[in-house]
């Protein structure tokens, strides 16, 4: 698992017939795959640059060399600087629009990764049955403060990303 800190990572997905994802976004399916890197928007389109390659300026004009690709500028989201508990014993990086799942074996709920009140936590349509929630959103950083462990990856305890808004129904 890789440590970010200081870094703005963004997600968003890739069209690409041999990619090994289908999502549906404004009711049309796209296949292709995801990009996980920094963003770059030129006029009005997106570019993800992976993370896992280098960026690099030629002096003279500033010009990007970059091997970015394009992705649908609806599909991204931010990167919130958590991850997730997940079963198998690799923690993913917990996204906006993600779908995830509370479970700690006495309240269960699903919901929607979100940003409100100036954090990033869970939503739900419905009340959150945790004692310490009194609405229908909880931040991330209130479930990391109220663990009984802390670790260096801002893991949040109980939390599992199904997938996204355009991969998993919410409702099912």
């Amino acid at each position: 698992m890789e440590k970010f800190e200081n870094t703005l990572l963004y997600r968003g997905f890739h069209c690409n017939d041999n990619g090994d994802k289908t999502i549906v976004v404004d009711g049309m399916q796209l296949k292709g795959y995801w990009v996980i890197g920094y963003l770059h928007m030129t006029n009005g389109l997106a570019f993800i640059t992976p993370y896992t390659l280098k960026v690099t300026y030629v002096p003279e004009h500033s010009t990007l060399m970059s091997p970015a690709v394009a992705v649908v500028k609806d599909t991204v989201c931010i990167c919130t600087g958590v991850y997730d508990d997940n079963d198998d014993g690799t923690p993913a990086l917990i996204f906006q629009n993600d779908i995830v799942v509370y479970n700690d074996g006495f309240h269960y709920f699903k919901g929607r990764v979100c940003f409100e009140g100036g954090a990033f936590g869970i939503g739900c349509d419905s009340t959150i049955p945790i004692e310490s929630c009194s609405d229908n959103f909880v931040s991330f950083y209130e479930m990391i403060f109220n663990q009984e462990v802390w670790d260096d990856f801002n893991q949040v305890q109980n939390v599992t990303v199904l997938g996204n808004m355009w991969e998993v129904d919410i409702n099912a």
